[in-house]
């Protein structure tokens, strides 16, 4: 027949190794509530001087701030040197007299000479883009102290939206 002894029948058998075992237990758990005694006071010192800090710093905020506008500043209050700054950009426009729809056969079967049908008709006004956005429509005109060359007189400019 086997015995099985299971962790406290061991210790009811030998009553000084679970004495001292205890003994062991109960200085590390002293040693605990004395450190655990010193710690309300520790956190009500670091939380008083978290709200001393924050009050400070508080009153230094509000004597100094200024009411952030909710509203963008308009154009015009920018800074010369900031406009100045924008102006030398490059930007792509481009007059787009119109466009056509064919299939790849009839642009292969083009040669020199061909004449390609655009969907506008030649009293409507084309379209202005600037970086691939339309901006503005406009008519051809031809330049009056140039007559070898045509410009595009402006007549609406579309919404930014």
């Amino acid at each position: 027949m086997v015995i099985n002894k299971t962790p406290h029948n061991s210790l009811d058998e030998n009553p000084t190794n679970s004495e001292k075992d205890l003994n062991d237990m109960r200085t590390p758990l002293e040693q605990q509530e004395k450190i655990d005694t010193n710690m309300p006071s520790l956190e009500l010192s670091a939380e008083h001087k978290l709200k001393e800090f924050n009050a400070q710093n508080n009153k230094d905020f509000n004597k100094d701030s200024s009411p952030v506008p909710e509203t963008p500043l308009p154009l015009n209050s920018l800074s010369n040197s900031n406009l100045e700054m924008i102006m030398d950009i490059p930007i792509n426009m481009q007059i787009i007299l119109g466009s056509c729809r064919m299939q790849i056969s009839s642009l292969m079967n083009l040669s020199e000479g061909a004449i390609i049908t655009l969907d506008k008709r030649i009293d409507e006004p084309v379209d202005i883009a600037v970086n691939d956005r339309k901006i503005a429509k406009g008519e051809i005109t031809i330049l009056e102290n140039n007559d070898a060359h045509f410009g595009i007189k402006l007549i609406e400019i579309l919404n930014s939206n």
